[in-house]
């Protein structure tokens, strides 16, 4: 690895690794505590829909919080695949 490329890993530049997941990244629209309530919520039966408007972000956001392919550093309640 170059120099120049181990630099920029360390100091958490890499879109390889991503050293700040969830409400931690500086684009983050969501709490780790709304994601929670997403999935809590996706999971008794609200449409994404209704999600999506209340959360101000996408219904395939939505989506991928509820079935675990986006914030999968926030523990799961329930293994069941939603979605």
């Amino acid at each position: 690895m170059k120099d120049n490329t181990r630099d920029m890993m360390n100091k958490g530049r890499s879109n390889f690794i991503h050293p700040r997941p969830g409400e931690a990244h500086h684009k983050a629209k969501l709490t780790d505590a709304d994601v929670i309530e997403i999935r809590r919520l996706r999971q008794s039966g609200s449409k994404l829909i209704e999600l999506s408007n209340r959360f101000g972000v996408s219904m395939t956001m939505i989506s991928y919080i509820a079935r675990r392919k986006n914030w999968t550093h926030i523990p799961d309640t329930d293994a069941r695949n939603l979605t």
